[in-house]
């Protein structure tokens, strides 16, 4: 038979052709969309899950006792090390060396943040005298300098007026460790080499160093000495200070690392990558850096610039945040080693100086000064007896999945050492326990849409072969050979069925595609001014995308040949019957029963058909009571035994289908939980103190904390310096050690007020004879130094007598009262005050001022935007009071989470249609094949209107039974998302079950709307 009769037979009945092509397009959309959106969830979840890993470190220091330093435990040996580093889950064992680098462009960046960033100076000047401030609570004395010479450090005196160099009051007057009459014995008028040290920050603060040197070799009379003086032998060790002091101005911190990652500081979003990215294992063989945001910013920098800088010969040790840096000529550093350096990548600081300085963290920070590089470019040999610091040894375990096994391993080895343990996983324990639900619901949900797709695809060869078995008999007993016969039946439907897989494949695919590359797209210009480097991928490898519509046709064609093959061993009177079922049991039947005569009409005639026509002993039928329900309901029931096979495909695809909704659904819902429910943190160091008191109000944040500790105030304007903290939780400043006595009718709720009060510590109250409830008077140290200053300044003369001075300081001070005495074991506790931030603080400090650390989690992860906005409008607000604020919010960890939820959000609709359109095809499909079956009915005088309620009920039966099983199936799967996704839920299953009873309706109406002798013509 030729192809074109083949083609005119399938067209004959182009309606049918028509569904069963939208069918298979759909499903075949279905497949590949579905496919490729978990293909883009996965790696979503993939990069969020890359953000994690694990670091750890081996901890041998010591808790301080009474403040007092106490050395470290003994480092393990290398068999130890060796055994640390093997453990499961380790990725790599990283050790970091620091050398000097010397970056002549550039001068040393300043930790503005350091309690005290001092640096050395050595200049010569004229002596003017002395002069001596303050009285004996607070003696301030000072050297004054003429027409001073500077020789190194980073300073430049002020020429209108003398460079006034202060003796720290300590030695002369307290601990009498230099003779007072040493200094008053200078003779005014000569000229003098001085060795001082200033404040790196201001460039001012001159001060004689006399921690390290004393007055003889501070200052040395150089006026009877030659010009050159520096050159002579007598002074060439002042001459390599000098060398060593300009040397350390332009040095950096070189740390030589394998891989950032592997840093605890870094792990732990101490440091963190404000541009660009950090350093990996894949740079090893690169000649790249990453620098503090601070030095791009300062020397107008960016990533992808490059800078020259030379790198020192000596392994130093790292100082905690002073780096490498040492200002002694025995450490000078040769520089055998030039490198060029392209810029990767620059870091922020996230905690204060105070964190980074003390709280036991020195060994573990970086400064600004530091720049990373590969450990490749390291310019000299490791000796065999060096030895390593706690803070330069990790290991770095870079999948989250092993962090459990590592950890179960490696805290028994780390007791058995007898160190400490110090473990950072980056917050993966929480977001893995977040999204426990979402990855399983979304494999689910890929998984049985697929299972869907494939059961309409077999639902449409299931039909076609049942509705084409007349035609396949027919051309069998006019002759034509089975295998011709069959190809020439399924040759015009592999045709379509291929046109139609390619075409929904494709369409499912770019609409996916499209859709996920639109949307990430806006997420990463979204996210861009947040720093946050993004690389689109929002589609299939062409080879899955081959191998996925390869595998559709082969799928189809495999149970299209299987089916001919079935019908090839039929005879083909055996394919006239309506159906495989009801030809077996009629086989059976046939091979048992013996055929008798009718005595009446003498016609062969067999017990089984008799008895079936309920005809018996010649008498007509006993007619039954078959009202409407009774016949639609038995005519349901039998059609669904007759066709056990359609049923079974139509019910399963309608289980699968909106199982996979269901599935759909609860993965949005539990992905968008796990996106709410990950505690994003945040950050400020620096903020103003009435900027901080706007964001503790703010609904944006939850859980804020802050304290500072950054100066002294007088108490009872005695001569005693005392520190004042400022937190709104003292048990997490203090780690819950300490004790309060409360005053009557106070508790800790006094601080949640705006009063003027305080606890002091033990020791400082009973210097003071101080008890709770008493007032005292607090002074700002920072306030009295201004008023001090107004009354050295000789040309201003702002307070003309003594006494105006100490009226001035007895009004400035402000009244407190002491609400508790605060007891613990810490001395430096012990000796402070503690207060809250609030507009009595700012009176007490006369302005605004810097609160040195504050951290909050984000009240809603959905406004990260407007919270990052907030944080932005406080920092330029108050940039007066703290022009160094800085913040950041740690978003990056939901950045993942929040691309996946819009995804799923974007693609749930059309993977809603999809489903609804899929079941409504079915559906129809179904009952366009009982056409001819539909005639005969109405021949046998069923009414059109009972007619289309047999067709239509069958459908929907199937469809409400399948919803009630997929109902009961998600409540057993998730109880708890399952309650609260019962409304979207009960919508898009009603939908599926409003689009079935349409296709139902439409299919039925098409069908019983024709003449009754069309229909049973084999076109149908």
């Amino acid at each position: 038979m030729r192809k074109s009769v083949a083609w005119k037979m399938f067209l004959r009945a182009p309606l049918k052709a028509g569904l069963t092509f939208l069918l298979i397009a759909f499903a075949s959309f279905a497949f590949l969309s579905r496919v490729t959106e978990y293909a883009v969830t996965s790696r979503e979840t993939e990069k969020a899950e890359s953000f994690y890993s694990g670091v750890a470190a081996l901890d041998t220091s010591v808790p301080p006792i009474a403040d007092y330093y106490v050395e470290p435990k003994p480092w393990p040996s290398e068999e130890q090390i060796e055994e640390f580093s093997s453990l499961p889950g380790v990725t790599l064992a990283d050790t970091r060396y620091t050398t000097e680098g010397l970056a002549e462009d550039y001068k040393r960046i300043i930790d503005m943040d350091s309690p005290s960033e001092e640096g050395e100076f050595v200049a010569e000047g004229t002596y003017e005298g002395l002069e001596e401030y303050g009285d004996e609570s607070c003696l301030r004395i000072y050297l004054k300098f003429e027409d001073v010479t500077v020789y190194a450090g980073e300073i430049e005196p002020d020429t209108r007026q003398p460079m006034r160099i202060l003796i720290d009051e300590d030695f002369v007057d307290y601990y009498k460790s230099y003779s007072r009459a040493f200094f008053e014995n200078l003779e005014a008028g000569r000229r003098f080499l001085v060795i001082g040290r200033y404040s790196e920050k201001t460039g001012t603060a001159f001060e004689l160093n006399l921690y390290e040197y004393s007055p003889e070799e501070s200052l040395y009379a150089i006026d009877e000495l030659e010009e050159a003086y520096l050159d002579t032998e007598g002074f060439s060790w002042c001459k390599e200070k000098i060398e060593v002091i300009n040397q350390s101005n332009q040095s950096y911190d070189i740390v030589y690392t394998s891989d950032m990652r592997a840093i605890p500081y870094v792990n732990e979003h101490r440091l963190v990558i404000a541009e660009g990215r950090p350093l990996t294992a894949a740079d090893r063989e690169t000649k790249v850096c990453v620098v503090s945001e601070q030095f791009l910013e300062t020397y107008g920098l960016a990533v992808g610039d490059t800078f020259r800088i030379k790198l020192g010969d000596r392994l130093m040790e790292r100082l905690g945040t002073g780096g490498a840096r040492e200002i002694s000529y025995e450490n000078l550093s040769a520089f055998i080693a030039s490198e060029e350096l392209e810029i990767i990548g620059a870091y922020r600081f996230t905690d204060s100086g105070q964190e980074r300085y003390y709280n036991n963290n020195a060994e573990w920070s970086y400064g600004p000064a530091t720049i990373f590089v590969p450990s490749t470019l390291l310019p000299v040999d490791v000796p065999e007896d060096y030895k390593i610091t706690m803070g330069d040894f990790s290991v770095f375990i870079e999948n989250p999945g092993d962090v459990k096994a590592f950890r179960e391993a490696a805290e028994p080895l780390a007791a058995e050492m007898g160190v400490g343990l110090r473990f950072s996983d980056g917050g993966w324990s929480e977001r893995n326990d977040s999204f426990g639900t979402g990855p399983l619901a979304s494999f689910l949900a890929v998984i049985l849409y697929v299972i869907g797709a494939a059961l309409a695809l077999l639902l449409a060869v299931y039909l076609f072969i049942n509705g084409n078995k007349n035609t396949y008999a027919v051309m069998r007993m006019l002759g034509t050979p089975a295998g011709k016969a069959g190809s020439t039946l399924a040759f015009p439907f592999c045709i379509l069925a291929v046109f139609a897989m390619a075409a929904g494949g494709i369409a499912g695919l770019f609409y996916a595609s499209y859709t996920v590359e639109k949307t990430l797209a806006k997420m990463s210009v979204d996210s861009a001014p947040e720093g946050f480097a993004y690389v689109l991928n929002a589609g299939l490898p062409n080879g899955v995308v081959i191998f996925c519509l390869i595998a559709e046709m082969v799928f189809t064609l495999s149970f299209l040949g299987l089916s001919l093959w079935k019908m090839k061993k039929t005879s083909p009177l055996e394919l006239q019957q309506e159906s495989n079922g009801r030809a077996g049991r009629n086989r059976k039947f046939f091979k048992t029963a013996e055929p008798e005569t009718d005595i009446r009409s003498g016609v062969l005639v067999r017990p089984a058909i008799v008895k079936l026509s309920g005809v018996e002993d010649g008498q007509p039928p006993v007619h039954g009571k078959y009202n409407a329900l009774r016949q639609t309901w038995g005519y349901i029931l039998r059609r669904m035994r007759r066709g056990m096979g359609t049923t079974a495909v139509s019910l399963v695809l309608t289980v699968v289908l909106t199982a996979g909704m269901g599935a759909l659904i609860l993965t949005e819902l539990a992905y968008r939980d796990a996106y709410r429910g990950l505690a994003v943190k945040g950050v400020a160091a620096g903020f103003s103190s009435s900027s901080v008191t706007e964001l503790s109000k703010a609904d944006l944040v939850k859980d804020f904390y802050y304290y500072t500790s950054n100066f002294n105030v007088r108490v009872n304007q005695s001569g005693i310096l005392s520190p004042i903290t400022f937190t709104n939780d003292f048990g997490r400043y203090l780690e819950d050690d300490y004790t309060v006595t409360w005053a009557d009718g106070y508790d800790a709720s006094v601080f949640e007020r705006t009063g003027a009060v305080c606890l002091m510590g033990e020791t400082l109250a009973e210097m003071l004879g101080v008890h709770p409830g008493d007032e005292i008077t607090l002074l700002s140290d920072d306030l009295y130094s201004f008023m001090e200053r107004l009354r050295e300044d000789a040309d201003f003369q702002f307070y003309k007598e003594e006494e105006d001075f100490l009226s001035a300081v007895e009004q400035a001070g402000k009244a407190y009262k002491v609400v508790g005495i605060l007891h613990t074991e810490k001395e430096a506790v012990a000796a402070g005050v503690f207060s809250v931030v609030n507009d009595a603080a700012e009176e007490l400090y006369g302005q605004p001022f810097q609160i040195g650390y504050c951290e909050f989690t984000a009240a809603d992860n959905g406004k990260l935007k407007e919270l990052n906005r907030l944080l932005e409008e406080e920092k330029s607000r108050n940039v007066r009071y703290a022009p160094l604020a800085s913040f950041h919010i740690d978003s990056e960890s939901v950045e993942g989470a929040r691309r996946i939820c819009t995804l799923i959000d974007e693609l749930f609709p059309i993977a809603m249609v999809v489903a609804l359109v899929i079941g409504l095809l079915g559906s129809g499909l179904v009952i366009m094949q009982s056409a001819r079956e539909a005639a005969c009915l109405r021949i046998l005088g069923v009414t059109k209107k009972r007619a289309r309620c047999m067709l239509i009920f069958g459908q929907v039966l199937l469809c409400a039974a399948a919803i009630a099983l997929v109902t009961l199936g998600l409540a057993l799967f998730g109880k708890t998302l399952f309650t609260r996704s019962i409304e979207t839920l009960a919508r898009c299953l009603a939908l599926y079950f409003s689009g079935c009873v349409c296709g139902a309706v439409l299919a039925a109406i098409q069908v019983t709307g024709r003449k009754c002798l069309e229909l049973l013509q084999i076109k149908e």
